[in-house]
């Protein structure tokens, strides 16, 4: 019997090592690109949802690993487009050419927190009614994450939860 998952959530969740991992411990494991592509190369793209309009995802990580695997996550389990970021100022300067229904910010950003971002995208007229979820380790203010009705997820993430946090807030 055939036992391909369908989904990549169904086998594969994140860890705080920023590797793949099965949901049964394995000690060690290649980078986490390497896995993807496996990964990729084995699960079937979900079909598009009835009249799901694809919606537009800025995520912002400075750990490359991590929003590589984001944006994988986002493009192989929903109908949305993502694109990654590095760092506050460069998705500062894309949000002139773009307009992202949400963020995904981390809350350690080199150049500044991700509430600190959120507040800056803010004053952009077109983005006001954007979405953000912030993700951390750490353990940020969340009195000053529910002031702005942000959702706060804490790494390592759990790709089913993940999800469905990305949709209710593009919904």
């Amino acid at each position: 019997m055939d036992e391909t998952p369908t989904h990549l959530h169904e086998t594969f969740s994140w860890c705080s090592t920023c590797y793949i991992q099965p949901v049964t411990t394995i000690s060690s494991l290649p980078k986490l690109k390497e896995v993807m592509q496996a990964v990729s190369n084995h699960a079937s793209t979900p079909s598009a949802t009835d009249a799901t309009t694809i919606k537009l995802i800025f995520v912002v990580d400075d750990d490359e690993d991590i929003g590589y695997f984001l944006i994988q996550v986002i493009h192989q389990e929903t109908a949305h487009h993502a694109i990654h970021h590095d760092s506050a100022q460069k998705a500062l300067e894309e949000i002139k050419r773009h307009t992202p229904h949400l963020f995904i910010l981390d809350y350690n950003l080199p150049d500044m927190t991700g509430l600190e971002l959120h507040d800056q995208l803010q004053n952009f007229e077109h983005l006001k009614g954007s979405q953000t979820i912030i993700i951390s380790a750490d353990h940020p203010p969340v009195s000053e994450i529910r002031k702005r009705n942000i959702v706060f997820l804490r790494k390592p993430l759990e790709v089913p939860r993940l999800l469905k946090t990305i949709e209710n807030a593009l919904a």
